[in-house]
């Protein structure tokens, strides 16, 4: 039988980073994943001869920048792009609009003002917000000295911002994005596409309550992308892993977690081989850890917040594989965001409301072809589109007539910018969030593993007794996406877990 200090169960990019860290303390890990293939969402996938896209997910603009010297990526020939990829979102009769991060190099035409005064709002609160997301969520009830000086430092940067700008920032944070765009833009084409940011993966559409504080968060924490996309990024962390010591098998699906007397002693696999360790990390989804549990291994009203985490999947992924890139109006681009208005996407999100799919989706492109030319052949390209809405439980269930009407609805949204797509396409692929949950093990589709709304975010993420990462058993500690801060291709979930993990490891 095999032991090791550590397993981490999923080698996503968050559990391979979990792995990273505690191997580079010295401690001897193994990572269990269960697919033939390293990364989980982020993993490359060719999905047809020749056509490859480097991941299910499709942008790393929040990936935490100093990781990548804490787990030794820059090492392993990681790095980020020299510049901010910007947002096209095109208009049927001119050149559209550019979004970039930095509102200079934003081509917004009347709204730029607008655009710099919200920009400028939420970056002069950046640093508040990027220090809580890039620590452990803070407790409910502050219960040490150190816990008051960190709300006392939080609650300080945010008042730095003066009256007016503390009001204006706090009263964004339950707004609904629609709200929020209204206030500061006149185009429906620029409110749209930056409200549009907010729609992946989640069950609500830009008039839900709170959306607003998604489109903050992620202004705060994003940057530069890496370079490659995804795929480079678990390529990187392999790489590191495999550098300081670690050990990884796939195709190792884990059954059961194995727990002796209220702490965690190892886990078995669907082969019925058991692996000992004294510490086990999980970076699945929270609800995938229950049937993995014994009876009895969590108390019952762990068992139930766990069970009443909402994870409805919303989103589908179709992949393009075409003669020549998408083209609007206002040229190529790398990245573009289609929806006409924002009561476009309302219409969208509410057709997921009555378990229908959207005629017209909300559609969140990338074109990584264009930025690396290995990914399809020559004069060719991979087009990589998020799909909103798609309704997890579809009337009549999922099959390939479902799926044929997404693809459909996505070649008739394009078309209103594109003429020519249709005889662009070579194939394509249609991952519907059945799929998504059967091929990636994803809870109802849901590519968060937790839906993100204001009440499962921080110290409610998952739950509010499982905030903090370790869990009633002890030495089993969670490192997925479904914890803080969250979903998306970040880190930090990974890393943070496995911080949590070693302040209490014993020698």
């Amino acid at each position: 039988m095999s032991s090791f200090d550590a397993i981490i169960v999923g080698g996503g990019h968050n559990g391979l980073a979990a792995a990273v860290t505690l191997q580079k303390r010295g401690k001897r890990v193994l990572v269990l994943e269960a697919r033939q293939q390293l990364g989980g969402l982020c993993a490359a996938r060719e999905f047809h001869p020749g056509f490859t896209v480097p991941g299910v997910f499709h942008d790393t603009f929040e990936v935490r920048a100093p990781l990548l010297d804490a787990l030794g990526l820059s090492q392993h020939g990681l790095s980020m792009r020299d510049a901010d990829v910007p947002v096209h979102a095109p208009r049927p009769n001119d050149k559209g609009v550019l979004i970039a991060s930095d509102p200079e190099k934003s081509d917004l035409g009347e709204d730029l003002a607008g655009y710099q005064e919200l920009c400028r709002l939420v970056d002069a609160a950046r640093g508040a917000l990027s220090t809580a997301l890039n620590a452990a969520p803070p407790p409910m009830i502050p219960g040490a000295v150190s816990d008051f000086l960190d709300f006392a430092k939080l609650g300080l940067s945010l008042r730095a911002l003066g009256t007016k700008d503390l009001y204006a920032f706090l009263r964004m944070l339950p707004m609904c994005v629609a709200d929020l765009m209204r206030d500061h833009f006149k185009s429906e084409t620029v409110m749209a596409a930056i409200a549009g940011s907010t729609l992946l993966g989640e069950y609500s559409g830009p008039w839900s309550a709170g959306t607003a504080s998604r489109w903050v968060l992620q202004r705060a924490v994003g940057g530069r992308e890496v370079a490659g996309g995804p795929a480079a990024l678990v390529r990187a962390l392999e790489a590191s892993l495999k550098s300081a010591g670690g050990t990884v098998r796939t195709d190792a699906r884990v059954a059961t977690l194995l727990v002796e007397k209220s702490r965690i002693a190892g886990v078995k696999l669907s082969s019925g081989e058991e692996l000992r360790a004294a510490f086990v990390g999980c970076s699945i989804a929270p609800r995938a850890l229950l049937p993995m549990l014994p009876p009895h291994a969590f108390p019952l009203k762990v068992f139930e917040e766990l069970q009443t985490v909402r994870c409805r999947g919303t989103s589908a992924k179709v992949h393009l594989a075409l003669k020549a890139p998408i083209e609007t109006r206002g040229g190529r681009h790398e990245r573009i965001r289609m929806g006409d208005s924002l009561d476009d996407l309302e219409r969208a999100f509410d057709a997921i409301k009555y378990r229908q799919l959207s005629k017209l989706p909300a559609l969140d492109i990338r074109q990584p072809s264009i930025a690396d030319l290995s990914l399809a052949p020559r004069d060719q390209a991979v087009a990589s589109i998020w799909v909103n809405f798609a309704p997890y439980d579809v009337e009549g269930g999922w099959n390939d007539e479902r799926r044929a009407q997404v693809l459909e609805g996505v070649l008739t949204r394009i078309e209103r910018y594109d003429a020519g797509i249709r005889q662009k396409v070579i194939a394509s692929e249609v991952l519907d969030p059945k799929t998504l949950e059967a091929e990636y093990g994803l809870p109802n589709g849901n590519v968060h593993h937790a839906e993100q709304s204001l009440d499962q975010l921080l110290f409610m993420r998952p739950t509010l007794r499982l905030a903090h990462y370790r869990t009633p058993v002890e030495g089993l500690f969670l490192c997925g996406s479904g914890s803080h801060p969250g979903g998306g291709v970040t880190l930090a979930p990974g890393w943070l877990g496995a911080r949590a993990a070693l302040e209490g490891w014993r020698s």
